[in-house]
């Protein structure tokens, strides 16, 4: 299992390096804004960011309770796998969409990405939340 972690891990940081050159290359760090000014205009492309947030956490959510905490620690940790990757591209668009649609508005993009990066997995967590012994990551 410790193979299949290394590669869940490689998956994350994949993810995350993808918005963060892409916020790189689209920003004006000139005029980039922590406080992004939303507008009637831009309003519903401010929203994305919220709407992948919450619906994110809650497929997350409602897809781990359904995991069977008595199937192989194989089998617990692949549907873990899946459940977090879907987790991880809805973050990963929502900011692309931000970046792309409205530039003006990349600091939303921004805490999107900051907050997918939060959400790396580690062996301690998946552990606890799956009741996989720990030395099997080890």
């Amino acid at each position: 299992m410790k193979q299949q972690f290394k590669t869940l891990q490689i998956i994350h940081l994949a993810i995350c390096a993808g918005p963060i050159v892409f916020f790189f290359i689209a920003t004006d760090l000139k005029k980039f804004e922590l406080l992004p000014n939303i507008t009637n205009d831009n309003l519903l492309i401010a929203i994305i960011p919220l709407i992948a947030f919450i619906l994110g956490n809650y497929i997350f959510r409602t897809r781990i309770a359904k995991i069977n905490l008595y199937d192989a620690s194989l089998m617990k940790f692949q549907k873990f796998q899946e459940i977090s990757i879907i987790r991880w591209a809805l973050f990963e668009g929502s900011a692309f969409v931000v970046l792309v649609l409205a530039p003006e508005l990349s600091s939303l993009a921004l805490f999107v990405v900051l907050y997918l990066i939060f959400t790396r997995p580690s062996a301690q967590n998946i552990s606890d939340l799956l009741k996989i012994p720990y030395s099997e990551f080890n």
